[in-house]
């Protein structure tokens, strides 16, 4: 497969913490050609780079019915419609919505799932159509970063009373928090020492290399109390959170992986994966597979569901090397993968009928 790719709870959509001066603006760095730019980065960026980079996966996300803003991120290009993922309260409203890229070049949104389909979770997805060549960003777990390390939020900040406003922004800071034991209430989990503003909900959280680790959205209460619940409604005891509150709060980029449609092929960055990775992510691919078959399928989703997993379950066994322990397996599990898929694609085209 193509590898190519406004107000809610307490503090969510009212992001009113003002930038540090060493946030970067459209107006603070001269203009560059950001596709240039990228073409020479090096693996770890300079700052000026690294805007240049944040700056051409970002998407503004505007809201017709009154001028309102988010921001997005362009995560997936599948032939010439692209998926974007953002905040689900930055687009609870009624109404059109239109992306608008770096260059401002606008286009028509729809809206492709929302909580539900990330089980509450403070996320959304979007779909555009362009022939146009934008790139995608590169999605890194969070979960290999720890307290202090540097990252970056980046967005469309609201700032009527600045030049800056609705420029493109990036803000510095660092992990501030890992400790929860649970999400919070959005699926909120990484606290950071970022400040950002109204309008940057929904953009991306980035490591110095410029991957995405996170999506943010949630700030601390204006007033420094503790009004948070996690995920299944319990309160949180704040006496576990540091004196010192995260400044905001970030959804991990391998929440979102975990639930997107399989369809959409949206995968982490593996630089360097083992011998032996195509084996085990196979086995994976299947036994989501195997499970959802357990589920009983019936609707025409939950077929392509169970096919596409089975699709990936051999485009990953056919690709364990040689030289892998696991090859001669793998060759035998492609046999019996196969015979379940044509079995899935045969429900699928009953279900059609």
């Amino acid at each position: 497969m193509k590898q190519h790719l406004f107000s809610a709870a307490l503090g969510i959509g009212s992001l009113l913490i003002g930038l540090q001066n060493k946030t970067l603006t459209a107006s603070a760095l001269a203009y560059a050609n950001p596709l240039k730019i990228l073409q020479e980065s090096s693996s770890i960026p300079s700052k000026f780079q690294l805007y240049n980079r944040a700056q051409l996966i970002t998407v503004k996300v505007l809201f017709q019915e009154n001028g309102s803003w988010g921001s997005g991120i362009i995560i997936q290009r599948q032939d010439s419609v692209y998926t974007v993922l953002t905040n689900a309260h930055v687009v609870r409203g009624e109404g059109s919505y239109t992306i608008q890229l770096y260059n401002g070049q606008e286009y028509n949104a729809q809206k492709l799932a929302l909580g539900s389909l990330f089980n509450g979770d403070d996320l959304a997805l979007l779909q555009f159509e362009s022939t146009q060549n934008y790139p995608i960003a590169s999605l890194k777990a969070i979960s290999g970063l720890k307290e202090g390390d540097q990252v970056f939020a980046v967005g469309y900040p609201y700032q009527p009373k600045s030049d800056d406003n609705g420029k493109f922004s990036l803000v510095p800071g660092q992990i501030s928090f890992l400790g929860l034991e649970q999400p919070l209430m959005g699926g909120y989990k990484v606290g950071t020492s970022n400040n950002f503003l109204k309008g940057m909900s929904g953009g991306a959280l980035l490591n110095p290399q410029g991957e995405v680790v996170g999506v943010n959205g949630m700030h601390k209460h204006l007033f420094g109390t503790c009004p948070y619940r996690y995920e299944n409604g319990s309160p949180v005891d704040c006496s576990n959170l540091p004196e010192e509150l995260p400044r905001s709060w970030t959804i991990p980029i391998e929440k979102v992986v975990a639930q997107v449609p399989c369809k959409l092929d949206i995968s982490l960055v593996n630089p360097n994966p083992g011998i032996d990775f195509h084996w085990f992510e196979g086995l994976k691919e299947s036994s989501t597979a195997a499970a959802l078959l357990q589920s009983n399928p019936q609707s025409l989703d939950q077929w392509e569901l169970v096919v596409c997993h089975r699709e990936k379950a051999i485009e990953h066994m056919q690709a364990v090397p040689s030289t892998s322990n696991f090859y001669a397996r793998a060759k035998s599990q492609i046999e019996q993968y196969q015979q379940d898929l044509n079995y899935a694609q045969l429900q699928l085209e009953k279900v059609k009928q």
